[in-house]
């Protein structure tokens, strides 16, 4: 029998993980001062960064999944993380299982390519075949990979200073710092950023002026760039102290769309590097030609 374990950076519907008992191993947060956040709610780590905190993600405890692997030794474990191209959790995983093998424990690691929301659409469209013990996992891989590589994920943040304080986004902030970028921010007014995230690349597409709808706005772009009306899609929208904007966009969503549209929950890491208010979607189109 399989157990679906993933990581912490990973975004899925409450209920599906309910569901299918999927196990959850945190991914390291830490504040300045050495504090562990790892295993601490979201609503925990937005006390902390209100009280002034600096808090930084540092990949994934080796222990922490050791103790995991060794509760579940009696089954053949899927361990899906997310992707190499963001992070180095999955080779931490890898070097992990490797050593299991010794306690002749079986763990498949399989790398999504990517993060958030946009690495969970891989798992909710594969589960049956993740829980078939007839299906080798490297087929599986190779079919979330396919899907995240299909799978765009654009976000509006509040707060982009908290990222130029958090190491492991340089790409980022790199991007924050191109004088083309800055000049948008500018012709904005100081508009919030819309930014895509696709296998591990992060893209700053525009500044939304802060009077307009941030919701219309996401939705607008990929109306215009990459779905049109009763597209059959998969959608995970995301947030944080965005409930009603979330429902509003899930919605909206289901009157243009055909498919399965949920909200997950905030993810702690996403909370720590980027603060509150952020609201996104990640998408995977269904039927495409």
């Amino acid at each position: 029998m399989r157990k679906i374990i993933i990581d912490a950076g990973i975004g899925l519907p409450e209920e599906f993980i309910k569901k299918y008992e999927i196990e959850i191993v945190p991914v390291n947060i830490f504040s300045e001062e050495g504090e562990d956040f790892s295993e601490k709610s979201s609503e925990e780590i937005i006390d902390s960064i209100k009280k002034g905190k600096i808090l930084k993600p540092s990949g994934i405890s080796s222990e922490r999944l050791i103790k995991v692997y060794r509760k579940y030794k009696d089954k053949n474990i899927i361990s899906i993380h997310v992707g190499s191209t963001i992070s180095g959790v999955t080779d931490i995983a890898k070097i992990v299982a490797k050593k299991m093998k010794e306690e002749n424990t079986h763990v498949y690691i399989i790398d999504t390519l990517t993060a958030g929301p946009a690495a969970g659409i891989g798992i909710f469209k594969n589960i049956d075949k993740l829980l078939n013990e007839k299906i080798p996992p490297a087929e599986i891989e190779k079919e979330i990979q396919e899907i995240s590589k299909k799978t765009e994920m654009f976000f509006i943040l509040k707060n982009p200073k908290m990222l130029l304080r958090v190491r492991p986004v340089e790409g980022l902030k790199r991007v924050l710092k191109n004088p083309l970028v800055i000049l948008k921010y500018i012709k904005s007014g100081g508009g919030y950023p819309l930014i895509s995230l696709k296998l591990g690349l992060f893209k700053t597409l525009k500044f939304v002026p802060k009077k307009k709808d941030e919701v219309e706005e996401i939705i607008n772009f990929i109306m215009e760039n990459y779905l049109k009306k009763k597209d059959r899609i998969i959608a995970f929208t995301f947030g944080c102290k965005r409930e009603k904007d979330e429902e509003r966009m899930i919605k909206i969503l289901k009157e243009n769309f055909e498919g399965e549209i949920y909200s997950t929950p905030p993810i702690p890491l996403w909370v720590a590097c980027i603060g509150t208010g952020f609201i996104g979607i990640a998408f995977y189109k269904e039927n495409e030609g």
